[in-house]
């Protein structure tokens, strides 16, 4: 059952997920970030982003770094859109917020966090919760559903945008002993993609929503990284080289994977319609 009373929002590196309690899935998913056009000369707050026409040469201001928020202003003008009309269209002060934080969190980022919950908003209650913790509740659920017995322990790695948090829990209790953070993330491995094509090919270092198109269109783990390797160096087509059409955002508003007719080795093989982080012919990665 849908409470509309409470809100819930997980607050991302990179996308906010927004909606209310008792969703199965979030009402919105909105970029956590105010970004400006130089094409456009406009700015684009959350949601409005989606709005954008030209995406070449983007600037962007973030509101969490290494996985903390700490630029309040992006955060609060991003907030206000997600409980404005435009998206959840809610009366904060009627409302109760719930809110994940990442796991060891500050107490003056903690701090911080509530008084823009409280005053500036003016949330009836606030509940913090690592996202990780809220991802063995909703296993236990399943458990239940099924009528099977619950694990006693459970292992939790989460890969986010800024890092990878792994948090070991223990009777629904997170270990914070166990705690370990690792400062890789989506974030690095686009900015990777960008530095292997800028020292191959073009400067493409200016391209973030572009490359990070590519990474999530073409990029995949290996299963077996030698045979992949192999594969890739055999002359084309095979089943690793694939072509990607660069968007000019005119008559491409979105780059896209070019299809090609070969059959993929068993195990090996890229999801359909994508393979190894490939741009223009030769370029190739695993």
């Amino acid at each position: 059952m849908v409470d509309k009373g409470i809100v819930v929002l997980d607050n991302g590196g990179h996308t906010c997920k927004a909606g209310f309690a008792g969703e199965a899935e979030p009402k919105r998913i909105v970029p956590n970030l105010i970004a400006r056009s130089k094409a456009e000369r406009k700015t684009y707050v959350g949601d409005q982003f989606d709005s954008c026409a030209d995406f070449s040469g983007l600037q962007y201001k973030l509101s969490l770094e290494k996985g903390y928020p700490v630029n309040w202003e992006t955060q609060v003008d991003v907030w206000t859109r997600i409980f404005g009309k435009d998206v959840l269209a809610v009366n904060t002060p009627d409302c109760r917020l719930m809110l994940s934080m990442p796991p060891l969190c500050p107490s003056a980022i903690q701090a911080t966090v509530d008084e823009m919950a409280f005053e500036h908003f003016g949330f009836k209650s606030v509940c913090t919760m690592c996202p990780q913790l809220l991802a063995h509740y909703a296993q236990q659920a399943e458990f239940e559903a099924r009528n099977e017995p619950l694990p006693p322990a459970t292992l939790v790695v989460d890969c986010g945008f800024s890092s990878t948090s792994i948090v070991p829990i223990y009777d629904a209790q997170q270990l914070n002993f166990g705690v370990r953070r690792l400062s890789v993330g989506g974030k690095l491995l686009t900015n990777h993609v960008k530095q292997v094509i800028s020292h191959r090919q073009w400067n493409v270092m200016d391209e973030s929503h572009m490359l990070n198109d590519v990474k999530e269109q073409m990029c995949y783990v290996s299963i077996d990284l030698a045979a992949d390797l192999r594969a890739a160096a055999r002359r084309k087509p095979n089943a690793i080289t694939r072509e990607f059409v660069m968007p000019d955002y005119i008559s491409v508003t979105r780059g896209y994977v070019k299809p090609v007719d070969v059959d993929p080795p068993p195990a090996c093989a890229p999801p359909a319609g994508s393979g190894a982080a490939g741009v223009s012919a030769g370029q190739r990665a695993a």
